[in-house]
Formats: structure tokens, sequence, C-alpha cells
């Protein structure tokens, strides 16, 4: 029931229906992502406040592999790869 003032204001057609698969899908990976984004920062500030603080070797170590392993991605073109129609003509 509207009223004159106009509230609640009036709700678009579909707004109760339930999400689709897919939808769902988006929906837990981007919460997914968000988190793991979360992790590897917090881990990568652990580890650079544990080299610059205690001056350990194995978390020097570790820094360099991981830094070799950033390279190696990179260089590996993986990032370019795409499935969409659009970008599979700059891959070539």
């Amino acid at each position: 029931m509207v009223s004159e003032c106009g509230f609640p204001p009036p709700r678009h057609p579909g707004y109760n229906r339930g999400m689709s698969e897919r939808e769902a899908f988006i929906a837990v990976m981007a919460v997914l992502v968000a988190v793991l984004g979360l992790w590897f920062t917090a881990f990568y500030i652990w580890l650079v406040v544990r080299i610059i603080n205690r001056q350990e070797r194995w978390a020097k170590r570790l820094a360099v592999w991981l830094a070799a392993l950033l390279v190696a991605y990179v260089l590996s073109s993986a990032p370019m790869r795409s499935r969409h129609p659009a970008c599979s003509s700059i891959v070539a």
C-alpha cells in the first residue's frame, strides 16, 4: 500500500524473485575473491614485518621465491589469456 508521499517506493518487476544458480555462483565467487585478497594482503604484510624486524633467513628466501613466481607468471603470458571473443584476437 503506497501512501500519498510515495513511501515505500514502488518495487520494480522481479523484485522478489530468487537468484539463479549463475547469480548465486557469482555472488559466492565475489566473496571468495575478496576474502582471498584480504588473506594474501595480510600474509605479505606479515612476511615483510618478519623480514624487517627479525631478519630471518627463511623469510628472505620465501620472499625471493614469491617474487620469482610472480615474475614467471607475468612472463608466461598467462594474464593475457582470455575466453572472451573480443579479446581472442589479441593473443596469437
